[in-house]
């Protein structure tokens, strides 16, 4: 079936979109396939091959062919959506997806299946079909549906495309969402408050800032006030970074904090910033990162664990036997190791190398040397794995000198993720136990 589907989607015809608008409209079929009728729909553009918009591709380490550095399913214009080979489709507009889609939306964004409605929300974003903004609203005023499609539907209405037009409705539909029973959707409506309602943003922020009462709406309130203008925002902002300085801020939201206040070039915010920064030790060599330390999400360290192209942990880590060996096995990393360890294995991995993948030469007393990884020791003796001479047991009385390498994991790895990326891989790895 989704070869079939795939098909539709490849020959590209107006028959086809409407086969597909058809397809994902029949309740007889399963949701997951509905769901990628649907995808397919919302992937109907397919713009001209430019320097920018075409995925890299590198050339593959076996010498046959090249391997995109991007994920495929996510270009199914580029790569053929089933066997994912490089087979770039030519350029073609999404009216006729439009056109298909249009007199179904009432019915699919009603279903009573979740992933038909996420995939219809996603395809009138992608689409730009601003004439479902009212049914988006109704599905945000039904707290019988459930909390994703609830915030999905907040999410498209303050797309670009549709808060234009609908202003008004947007604008009501963040005050409901405000007092929504599920946390998920508030945190969403205060990711709005901004756009929605520009002049009563800022005391709705600093209320729910003050209360202090749920984390991840607080973080969000933060990086709202960090983009909102005006020294009204920047007093509102000096206010916690002074709670901050003096050790009374919720550890947790520390990274918004400051972030929010570093976009402001001057004023109450950026002088208090400048303040905290100031009483930060100058001999600790973790103290521009320990904002990372709490406050991350799990799921969202996850996907960085085993998705992130530029990070590549899964490369050299093993986690429950999928993995690398290069490095050490990290099923069980949140209990050997706390928080602190974690982060600093990450970002300084040359000051503390785990027991068993320490490089090293070693050269003895009658002037001959040994390079490898240091297995194990004790008091005595020294095992060494060496790539020339295999494991060698060594007397620690016949070494001269010891010469440690540098950790195979790689310094920067920083650098590769934002520093919320690097907080919620902590969280990730922390709950490892």
């Amino acid at each position: 079936m989704r070869r079939a589907l795939n098909a539709h989607y490849r020959i590209g015809h107006a028959t086809n979109a409407q086969a597909l608008a058809t397809f994902s409209n029949d309740t007889n079929v399963s949701d997951a396939l509905r769901a990628e009728a649907l995808f397919l729909l919302s992937a109907w553009d397919i713009q001209p091959a430019t320097p920018g918009n075409v995925p890299v591709k590198i050339a593959r380490v076996d010498g046959h062919g090249s391997t995109p550095l991007v994920n495929p399913e996510n270009w199914p214009g580029w790569f053929d959506r089933v066997c994912g080979l490089w087979r770039p489709l030519p350029p073609r507009n999404a009216d006729a997806a439009r056109a298909a889609l249009r007199p179904r939306l009432a019915s699919l964004l009603q279903s009573a299946r979740t992933n038909t409605q996420l995939a219809t929300i996603a395809s009138v974003e992608k689409l730009t079909l601003s004439e479902a903004a009212p049914h988006l609203a109704a599905l945000l005023k039904s707290t019988t549906q459930p909390a994703p499609v609830r915030v999905a539907s907040l999410r498209t209405l303050g797309h670009s495309a549709f808060r234009t037009p609908h202003s008004a409705l947007l604008s009501d539909s963040v005050t409901l969402a405000l007092s929504d029973p599920d946390a998920s959707v508030r945190r969403e409506a205060v990711k709005l408050a901004g756009i929605a309602n520009p002049a009563t943003a800022i005391p709705l922020l600093e209320q729910i800032i003050t209360a202090k009462t749920d984390v991840r709406l607080v973080q969000s309130a933060l990086r709202v006030l960090g983009d909102l203008p005006g020294v009204a925002a920047d007093q509102v902002l000096a206010k916690p970074l002074e709670l901050l300085r003096d050790g009374n801020w919720l550890p947790e939201s520390e990274l918004e904090l400051i972030e929010a206040a570093a976009k402001r070039p001057a004023g109450p915010a950026a002088e208090a910033l400048k303040r905290y920064l100031d009483t930060r030790s100058k001999n600790d060599d973790l103290a521009a990162f320990r904002p990372a330390l709490v406050g991350g999400d799990s799921e969202a360290g996850k996907q960085i664990f085993f998705e992130h192209v530029g990070v590549q942990c899964l490369r050299c880590h093993a986690i429950r036997g999928e993995g690398g060996i290069v490095g050490p096995g990290l099923t069980s990393v949140g209990k050997r190791l706390t928080r602190e360890q974690i982060l600093e294995s990450i970002v300084l991995p040359n000051k503390t190398i785990a027991a068993g993948f320490e490089n090293a030469t070693l050269v003895l007393k009658g002037g001959a040397n040994h390079s490898g990884l240091v297995k194990s020791e004790n008091a005595t003796a020294l095992v060494l794995d060496s790539p020339e001479d295999g494991k060698l047991t060594l007397n620690k009385a016949d070494i001269e000198k010891r010469i440690r390498g540098l950790s195979a994991m790689p310094e920067g790895l920083d650098k590769l993720m934002t520093r919320r990326e690097l907080r919620d891989l902590v969280e990730f790895l922390s709950s490892l136990k």
